[in-house]
């Protein structure tokens, strides 16, 4: 059984099911003032490794799988451990691509691991914090906008992005429609307010520094030109080229006229907002 979805929804009840325990501080809190014992936690979902439940051996272990009629759950108990006051990373290794589930075992199986790894590591290996939400106070000039995450704002600075053609125009379009945008940061300065994340400036890295996500139904698809239009809300149209997207296999489904597509876009050359992955649904 195969889903990323699927998996990805395991990921984030499992994080969310985790008890976040601080330790250090003092008890009880100011009038309008946070907990002296509170911690900031960053969550990071990465890929690779397997993870054997323990469910079906009668232990009492933890990080046990239970699997029923083909839909499998995932319960993990313990704590994680975090310092007061300190900004702490908390790191889930998965593959979010490719995962089996196998029942035909005892205990079953699945391609995931929980397991504490280093934040400075995998920085270090190329991976980045990632912000997602809404962009707003676009200021092309000075290359800076507002990201919004969760009600909270983010200072982007994207100066450095030099891999992205078009890259102002897309960021304009997503202000003005609203679509959801994730950035990869360098750094990030909470010492500023609103913090300041500064967009990845290396090139070479396999995913780009900023992507803006648009969903809707297909029009006008050329397959010969790789083109095609996207219309969502209220009679709002995107003409999209997905070469790139061809070109690195990430085109999934049958591309045809009225098909719902979500698309993960980088810029915009000639007319067209360009698109790294196609899927159909």
């Amino acid at each position: 059984m195969r889903d990323h979805k699927t998996l990805l929804a395991i990921l984030v009840a499992l994080l969310a099911a985790a008890s976040l325990y601080a330790c250090g501080g003092g008890g009880g809190s100011s009038s309008g003032g946070a907990s002296a014992g509170s911690t900031t936690v960053s969550a990071y979902v990465t890929d690779a490794c397997k993870f054997v439940s323990y469910y079906d051996d009668n232990s009492n272990r933890p990080n046990r799988l239970a699997c029923t009629n083909g839909v499998c759950s995932l319960d993990i108990t313990g704590a994680v451990n975090l310092v007061a006051g300190n900004h702490e990373h908390v790191a889930l290794d998965a593959d979010l691509k490719q995962f089996t589930v196998d029942t035909s075992v005892t205990p079953c199986e699945v391609t995931l691991k929980v397991s504490p790894l280093r934040a400075g590591d995998k920085l270090a290996a190329g991976y980045r914090m990632s912000l997602s939400g809404t962009v707003s106070s676009l200021d092309a000039a000075a290359d800076r906008f507002v990201l919004t995450v969760a009600g909270s704002p983010y200072t982007v600075q994207y100066v450095g992005v030099t891999d992205q053609d078009g890259l102002d125009t897309l960021l304009g379009r997503a202000a003005t429609d609203r679509l959801r945008t994730t950035v990869r940061c360098q750094t990030i300065d909470a010492t500023t307010t609103p913090p300041t994340c500064t967009a990845q400036t290396v090139a070479t890295q396999p995913l780009k520094a900023i992507v803006v996500k648009a969903k809707g139904t297909i029009s006008a698809p050329d397959t010969g030109a790789h083109t095609f239009t996207l219309g969502y809300g209220a009679g709002t149209t995107l003409p999209v080229n997905y070469t790139k997207a061809a070109e690195l296999g990430k085109v999934e489904g049958t591309l045809a006229s009225d098909a719902v597509a979500e698309l993960k876009l980088y810029g915009f050359n000639l007319d067209f907002f360009l698109a790294r992955e196609v899927e159909v649904n």
